[in-house]
């Protein structure tokens, strides 16, 4: 919304025709988009396979009160 009228020293904005500048910030989310998508993937996969997203089927038959903490969790 900005405007040299009101400020010389500033630029015009997006209905003023600078519309130049809102294709950089767009641009600019866009990278920060896939930056964080990749660095959390690259994240994800890594700490997969250090120690793994998934429990025993047995674990999770049990339940993981008993089978990680061992302690009942409810009493149903």
């Amino acid at each position: 919304f900005a405007s040299t009228a009101i400020n010389p020293d500033g630029a015009d904005g997006l209905f003023f025709g600078g519309a130049g500048l809102v294709f950089i910030q767009i641009a600019g989310v866009l990278a920060t988009f896939v930056y964080s998508g990749v660095l959390t993937y690259g994240i994800l996969k890594l700490t997969e396979k250090l120690t793994g997203f998934r429990v025993s089927e047995d674990d999770e038959a049990m339940g993981l009160d008993l089978s990680q903490h061992d302690e009942v969790g409810y009493n149903l």
